[in-house]
């Protein structure tokens, strides 16, 4: 009988046996190796940023985790203009991160009719702080004795997660519940507490130059007990007047003249009519403007038409409102500005 051809076919051990890979198998081995270089293309830099402590958003906001405000380069001093509704709320900080808060807004029980209960401790510092690392407020200034200006430091002295080096009062004494509170969490946690004195030079950081250049606590009023500040940082300058009224801006004038020369100036009184005089802008000069106000105040027309036309023929480049732009910071090199409005986008509205 014949043999058949299976018959001569050699026996072939399975293992042996390795098939070519097919088109198709080469696509997903190329689609695969695309998608994992992709990943690594915009991962990594995130990767990075995380083990440096960098988180990168993808609007370019950079929060380095450490304290920093985002945006500013380390060789930069930075103001940041919070909006704090009807009040004022102002940070500081200096190129090694010294941080100053200056006043802060209203807080959860205001003292004045017409000011609304805005808590911004839980609805804007603490959130801000704990998103940028930031764990110390080295000095906390009170420039006027009003609720809607240090209602919330209280609010931040009684929270966890924010620790107050020093507290600098006007020396005038309101009769409200936050004031009285600041006193006694102040004593309560060992925080150091003084008056502002005239003419004091104050330590804000490295290379920045902060001084007091007006301020009288026996006044009548609250607004007259305003304490003046003024911040120089290379050839950058920033003036603070706090609330005070034209009476004593004459005063501040005739003591100070053209020494107020000014390329940043924090409008006083939230633009209100009784601040913010012709002759006072002719000795201040200033290049740009910050105004922290709301319709939700006590007076619905600010800032006034008046004061905004005085800031306009001084020659005044920029004015930055709050209830128009929300918050606004101003980074510093020393010798120029940049502005950003809208700086912190996770934040929310």
């Amino acid at each position: 009988m014949g043999r058949r051809f299976t018959d001569f076919e050699e026996e072939v051990d399975p293992e042996e046996v390795v098939e070519e890979p097919s088109l198709f198998g080469w696509v997903v081995v190329f689609v695969l190796l695309g998608l994992a270089a992709g990943l690594w293309y915009y991962a990594a830099p995130a990767y990075v940023d995380y083990l440096l402590g960098v988180d990168q958003f993808a609007d370019g906001v950079e929060i380095r985790g450490d304290g920093t405000v985002p945006g500013r380069e380390p060789e930069e001093f930075a103001v940041v203009m919070f909006d704090v509704g009807y009040g004022d709320g102002f940070l500081l900080q200096a190129p090694d991160n010294k941080t100053v808060l200056i006043d802060g807004g209203e807080g959860g029980d205001p003292a004045e009719s017409g000011v609304r209960a805005y808590n911004w401790a839980p609805r804007l510092y603490l959130p801000f702080f704990s998103r940028i690392g930031l764990n110390k407020i080295d000095k906390m200034f009170n420039l006027v004795p009003f609720s809607h200006h240090l209602g919330v430091q209280p609010d931040l002295l009684e929270a966890a997660e924010i620790d107050v080096g020093q507290i600098y009062l006007t020396g005038y004494e309101p009769h409200f519940n936050a004031y009285q509170r600041l006193v006694e969490l102040a004593d309560k946690h060992g925080v150091f507490r003084r008056e502002l004195e005239d003419r004091a030079e104050l330590d804000f950081g490295a290379s920045v130059k902060a001084e007091v250049i007006y301020g009288d606590p026996d006044q009548r009023h609250p607004e007259a007990a305003s304490h003046v500040l003024y911040v120089k940082f290379g050839e950058v300058s920033f003036l603070f007047p706090g609330d005070l009224p034209r009476k004593k801006e004459e005063a501040l004038t005739y003591r100070w003249g053209r020494r107020l020369a000014s390329d940043v100036l924090k409008v006083g009184d939230h633009g209100s009519e009784d601040s913010t005089a012709e002759a006072f802008l002719k000795y201040v000069q200033p290049d740009y403007a910050l105004i922290s106000t709301s319709e939700a105040g006590p007076d619905d027309d600010l800032p006034s038409p008046e004061v905004v036309s005085n800031l306009e023929n001084s020659g005044v480049r920029e004015i930055y409102l709050t209830d128009q732009l929300g918050h606004v910071v101003l980074f510093t090199d020393g010798e120029s500005i940049r502005v950003e409005t809208d700086p912190f986008p996770f934040l929310g509205p």
